[in-house]
C-alpha cells in the first residue's frame, strides 16, 4: 500500500509544476514514483488551466490541490473561513470554505487568480 507524503522543497529549486513526492514505501521503484509525480503534475496543470478560464463549476478540492502544490499551508480559521499562508512570499488568502455544493464563486476565483499572479505563480 502506498501512501504519498508531499515534502517542503524551496520554489527555487523545482519549476512551477514540480512537487516533490516521495513514496512510503513496501515494495516500490522508480517506475512507481514516477507515475506518481507525474500524476499528481498533470492534475494540477488541469486544474491551473482551469482557473484560468473562469469555469462555474471549480471545486474546492481543486483549489486546496493548487495552493498546496505551490507551497501554501491550509490554516483553519473558525466555522468556514480559511486561510493559505505561503511562508516564503510571506502572504495570505483568505477565503470562505462553500458549503453544499462545495463550487467556488466567482468573486472566490477572481481572489485566487489575483493573489497567485501576485505570488508570481501565473
Amino acid at each position: 500500500m502506498f501512501a504519498p507524503r508531499i515534502q517542503n522543497v524551496p520554489l527555487e529549486h523545482c519549476n512551477y509544476f514540480s512537487v516533490a513526492i516521495s513514496l512510503q514505501k513496501k515494495h516500490t521503484g522508480l517506475i512507481v514514483n514516477q507515475q506518481w509525480e507525474n500524476g499528481i503534475v498533470s492534475k494540477i496543470k488541469k486544474a491551473l488551466a482551469r482557473i484560468k478560464s473562469k469555469p462555474s463549476n471549480f471545486t474546492w478540492n481543486e483549489l486546496t490541490n493548487i495552493m498546496l502544490s505551490f507551497g501554501y499551508k491550509q490554516l483553519e480559521g473558525s466555522g468556514s473561513r480559511v486561510k493559505f499562508y505561503h511562508d516564503q512570499k510571506n502572504t495570505l488568502l483568505a477565503i470562505h470554505r462553500p458549503h453544499n455544493p462545495k463550487i467556488l464563486r466567482p468573486y472566490q476565483i477572481e481572489e485566487v487568480i489575483n493573489r497567485l499572479e501576485r505570488d508570481g505563480f501565473l
